[in-house]
């Protein structure tokens, strides 16, 4: 399962890769065409659609991750249920989308209401396609959005004469036109014979809505937490600091997604491949744990150590084609030290997706409601005294401080299932944590990317030396014949 899952990741991986890269190469676009003002309203608008659309698919998406993956399920009723979805929220939003329109003083609103739809259509292909493990599919999806984003915001910033307005139209329509043509392949699934996942027995389970429901309400609950919490400091920023620093905010977030895409991706897969295997043995949970501290971590610090070069080198290159505006590196001058403090929940992340995955592949949601509702509760008060207290700056420390919290609800409501893997979570995330604070400290104190190779060499080596992780278990042993196979770890 390690194996399928790391090549599967990997693959959606380089995609969005590609797909980031580009996509951060015209945002250095839009943030030296566009004033601040403009890039904060813009990520508004994303945290206006991306706040609603978690609301609505958060839940249901991860129960349709496990149901599709299921041997036991019909896939095609799935895809009908989950198509009805998508059109009841479509009736409802568009309409509403139309009077904002008139009402509102801003696109944002209208442009919001209109993706949303086409937001859960693509999370949902999304799942589909990664339950079958058909990564080209997903990675179509991918890069299909990014490219038309791409293209289509540079067309309007150079081409109207509203290049404040251009980023909002890349994006509404990035989501609209891939996502009819997505829209087309799954209805010719969902009006197709019945499909079930290989090795499915012949009497299916019936009863597919309710079960589905029943399953994917304490997600759904969990993630309406998640969403409170994660949009909230955009809310806080622009409500206490202003849209100013809402844009400072929002370009760290766009760095810190080189680090967050990749996690995301592989949680998603991890979700898909526990759920047809939800008795994997705590060595194949190890295994991931090893892969996850020994890789995400170090990227991070790559990303901080290599932020300043990259502003500059965005600076050369826009200034040589005559892009115009204030050179990056002084009008986000905060951004390198905000992605810092992003990094440093990394190893935590690593960690409670991990756990998640797990819990909800062994039939408790319950698990990751309950740790989400009371850190969301836990945490908020303690996110608007840092915004209120520090700006932007006590908003991009509380990444940290959330998953401090979350870890420690996690391990007290999954100790029982699952003693052994708790355990060694906890030893992972608390020593990644500081180790990943000391291979960063020469980057934020300015001593420059020659320090990089050695600090991260240091982090991924002390990990090892202390038990934090086994970098063993991610070295394929050979079978006699001189063939890869699989490692056998020994379980702990």
């Amino acid at each position: 399962m390690f194996r399928k899952i790391a090549i599967y990741s990997a693959s959606l991986y380089g995609a969005t890769l590609i797909s980031s890269a580009v996509s951060f190469a015209v945002t250095m676009v839009i943030a030296r065409r566009v004033p601040k003002e403009a890039l904060g309203l813009y990520g508004f608008y994303v945290t206006l659609y991306s706040f609603a659309g978690m609301l609505l698919v958060g839940g249901v998406n991860q129960a349709l991750s496990k149901f599709l993956a299921d041997p036991r399920e019909d896939r095609r009723q799935i895809t009908r249920l989950a198509l009805a979805g998508c059109a009841v929220v479509a009736s409802i939003c568009w309409p509403l989308a139309a009077g904002a329109w008139f009402i509102a003083d801003t696109p944002a609103y209208s442009a919001a209401l209109v993706v949303i739809p086409f937001f859960l259509l693509t999370a949902f292909g999304n799942s589909v396609f990664r339950s079958e493990f058909a990564k080209w599919k997903e990675v179509a999806i991918v890069c299909g959005i990014s490219a038309t984003n791409s293209i289509l915001t540079v067309a309007f910033l150079y081409g109207t004469t509203r290049p404040d307005h251009a980023p909002i139209a890349g994006d509404l329509l990035s989501y609209v036109l891939p996502g009819a043509i997505l829209a087309v392949v799954l209805v010719r699934r969902a009006l197709g014979p019945a499909q079930a996942a290989p090795g499915a027995d012949s009497a299916a389970k019936p009863d597919a809505l309710r079960r589905l429901l029943v399953f994917a309400w304490p997600l759904t609950v969990a993630s309406i937490a998640f969403v409170i919490y994660s949009n909230a400091a955009s809310f806080l920023i622009r409500g206490f600091v202003g849209l100013a620093a809402l844009g400072d905010y929002f370009f760290a977030i766009q760095l810190m997604h080189l680090i967050d895409k990749p996690l995301q991706i592989l949680a998603r897969v991890v979700l898909a491949g526990f759920s047809a295997r939800p008795d994997a043995m705590p060595a194949e949970h190890r295994r991931f744990l090893a892969f996850n501290l020994a890789f995400f971590p170090p990227l991070a610090a790559a990303v901080v150590f290599l932020c300043p070069y990259l502003l500059i080198t965005a600076d050369w290159v826009l200034g040589s084609a005559g892009a115009g505006g204030e050179p990056l590196a002084i009008r986000y001058v905060h951004a390198p030290f905000y992605v810092a403090l992003f990094a440093l929940a990394v190893p935590a992340r690593c960690v409670e997706f991990l756990v998640s995955s797990l819990a909800i592949a062994r039939g408790r949601p319950q698990v990751n409601r309950d740790t989400h509702v009371f850190t969301a509760l836990a945490a908020l008060p303690i996110l608007a005294l840092l915004v209120i207290t520090f700006g932007a700056t006590g908003a991009a420390a509380m990444p940290l401080v959330y998953q401090t919290i979350f870890l420690t609800i996690q391990t007290r409501r999954f100790r029982a299932d699952a003693p052994e893997i708790v355990a060694q979570n906890n030893r992972g995330a608390i020593a990644g944590t500081l180790l990943l604070a000391l291979a960063m400290a020469p980057a934020v104190l300015g001593f420059g990317v020659l320090w990089m190779i050695p600090a991260l060499a240091g982090y991924v080596l002390g990990g090892h030396v202390i038990g934090a992780w086994d970098v063993r278990l991610l070295v394929p042993k050979k079978k006699p014949g001189g063939r890869g196979a699989e490692p056998s770890p020994a379980t702990p």
